[in-house]
């Protein structure tokens, strides 16, 4: 359930990267519009948020062995 929350972080930090520095909110609702509105970008969102959460829950994987191994990783 973790990775669910993880694809929605990466989409919400994406989203605001996108607003701050790129396309602005004009642009990002147009975004959105073409995602969401059309059969095209509502597959390309399905396939996106399905290759965010294998890879979340590959990462999370990857840490739970590192713990089980006693490798300890923080910055």
């Amino acid at each position: 359930m973790a990775a669910v929350g993880g694809v929605a972080n990466v989409l919400m930090m994406m989203t605001a990267n996108l607003i701050g520095f790129a396309i602005g909110t004009e642009g990002m609702t147009y975004m959105w519009r073409q995602m969401v509105g059309t059969w095209e970008g509502l597959r390309f969102m399905v396939l996106a948020c399905v290759g965010l959460f294998i890879a979340i829950q590959v990462m999370f994987e990857y840490r739970e062995e590192e713990a089980r191994r006693g490798i300890v990783r923080r910055f």
